[in-house]
């Protein structure tokens, strides 16, 4: 499956990917909800779907902004158009809980890039920024507001002092 493909196994509209840390897996998702997980053929060096994650247990019921894999690719997080972002379990798909549910969009997930870390940053659309250890959402977060206007795209970037 070439990368053409893979935007008209999509559906129509905005769509965003994400690339498992190992390469083995690519994972596309959009407008409507749902995600599909795509593996690589390492002998043919072409992608198959692997799964849909389609279900009314998996899927989201608005357009998902985002997808991010852990540094270990043991697990990802998908933010949506709904106000969830999700954790789920790699490769099975399985969903581990909803991080958490705000009345606007989340924008953005990121991962921060450290081995053994799981520490999660989100973004809304209202201008929300909360940082969760994505394992234990529940119990050990931090949420403060950045911009009125919304925060459309959140990285990680190392501190290296001058």
């Amino acid at each position: 499956m070439t990368a053409l493909e893979i935007e008209r196994a999509s559906e129509n509209g905005r769509c965003c990917m994400a690339i498992h840390p190992t390469g083995d897996y690519v994972y596309v998702a959009g407008e409507a909800g749902y995600v599909r997980q795509f593996s690589y053929g390492l002998q043919n060096k072409t992608l198959q779907l692997a799964q849909t994650l389609d279900d009314a247990e998996k899927c989201h019921d608005d357009r998902i902004n985002e997808i991010s894999f852990t540094q270990s690719g043991d697990y990802f997080a998908i933010c949506s158009d709904d106000g969830e972002a999700t954790l789920f379990r790699h490769p099975s798909c399985s969903k581990m809980h909803t991080m958490c549910r705000y009345e606007c969009g989340v924008s953005s997930v990121s991962f921060i890039n450290a081995q053994y870390s799981f520490l999660l940053c989100m973004a809304t659309d209202d201008g929300k920024v909360k940082l969760v250890d994505a394992l234990r959402s529940d119990e050990r977060h931090f949420e403060f507001t950045c911009h009125a206007d919304g925060v459309r795209c959140i990285r990680w970037l190392k501190y290296e002092p001058i």
